[in-house]
């Protein structure tokens, strides 16, 4: 081994191996509190390491994982610029509405709520392309399907996936802006599918279920809009998805969200033009106040519960930009069933 240690000290440094430029380590920890309806629980969340860095000029790289329950891949990209286009191939996100498309790291809830996580897109391999303007900005790509877990695609499934933002007025920093957005992502399943959601709570089980929906094709369609006024803030949402079904004939699920929050201290949330989502807030010592009701229907020949109605109310304490504290009560009314109701506490921290 010193021989080894020798040799390498006296080789010349182009010989050996070069890290990339400005490699970065950061990453995610959010650590989740729930009491109410079943039985109480916590988890770690998310556990995240990032690293990135750049090869080349204009040309650089990402890669995530979860060290959490899920113990997932979340991102293996490399990502092109060339001024104000931006090309990935590799393991991401596919873009498709405001709240599937932004952070965790950046959310006013602890979770997404039931419309975005079980209509929404999730991350795939694949090639995507973007342009943002400071009033418009358009993602498109092309995607199979992949599991984080083993690097295979189990079902052969490819997708489209095109959204769209306009925004005629922006100016963060004066805490100004009305942002418009359409998506449209069409999917061609190998295998069965089902679309189902919790009360919004990650580690409750599933209320409401599509039940298996046999789909040679799936349309899904997304309208968004958002708004900054100073302190205030608020989102609107609408999505659907249209499954052509094999045997022949189609079926049909949607889902709305309406969110909104206020800075009792005054900040203005953040927003990205380049990744047209919210991002994040620079503020110490801020309090938040949020509610968002949420409505899906997931009704279909094969489902059994399949309507719920999901409100919720929170209030978070930035500490600092990097380190909130998160309280939400969540109520779900299913049809067939009583109401769930959920009181959560998360501490995050990202880097």
């Amino acid at each position: 081994m010193l021989g080894l240690i020798l040799i390498a000290l006296q080789t010349p440094s182009a010989d050996l191996p070069q890290f990339p430029d400005n490699l970065k380590i950061g990453g995610r920890l959010m650590s989740d509190f729930h009491f109410g309806s079943g039985d109480d629980s916590a988890e770690v969340r998310r556990a995240r390491i990032r690293i990135s860095g750049e090869l080349a000029p204009d040309l650089d790289f990402l890669t995530e994982y979860d060290f959490a329950s899920s113990g997932d891949l979340k991102e293996l990209s490399l990502r092109y610029s060339r001024g104000r286009d931006r090309f990935r191939a590799g393991y991401f996100r596919q873009p498709f509405g405001l709240e599937n498309s932004t952070s965790s790291n950046f959310h006013s809830f602890l979770e997404e709520s039931s419309m975005s996580s079980a209509l929404g897109t999730s991350r795939a391999a694949g090639l995507g392309w973007r342009r943002a303007e400071q009033g418009s900005a358009v993602q498109m790509g092309v995607y199979r399907s992949l599991s984080p877990k083993t690097g295979e695609s189990p079902d052969q499934s490819w997708s489209l996936n095109t959204r769209a933002v306009w925004r005629p007025v922006v100016d963060i920093e004066q805490g100004e802006l009305v942002h418009i957005g359409v998506a449209i992502n069409m999917a061609f399943p190998d295998d069965p599918v089902e679309f189902d959601a919790g009360p919004g709570i990650h580690l409750a089980p599933k209320v409401v279920s599509s039940g298996l929906v046999d789909a040679a094709q799936l349309l899904r369609l997304a309208v968004e809009m958002a708004w900054i006024q100073g302190a205030w803030h608020g989102s609107a949402e609408w999505m659907q998805v249209n499954a052509a079904l094999e045997a022949g004939g189609s079926e049909s699920f949607d889902g709305w969200a309406l969110a909104s929050g206020y800075f009792l201290t005054g900040e203005t949330r953040g927003y990205s033009t380049s990744r047209s989502t919210f991002a994040r807030t620079d503020s110490t010592n801020a309090w938040e106040v949020t509610a968002r009701i949420s409505d899906l229907d997931l009704s279909s020949s094969g489902g059994a519960a399949a309507q719920m109605l999901s409100t919720a109310v929170g209030i978070n304490l930035y500490l600092n930009p990097n380190t909130r504290i998160i309280l939400d009560w969540t109520r779900a009314d299913v049809e067939t069933r009583d109401a769930l109701d959920f009181i959560s506490l998360r501490f995050a921290v990202d880097w």
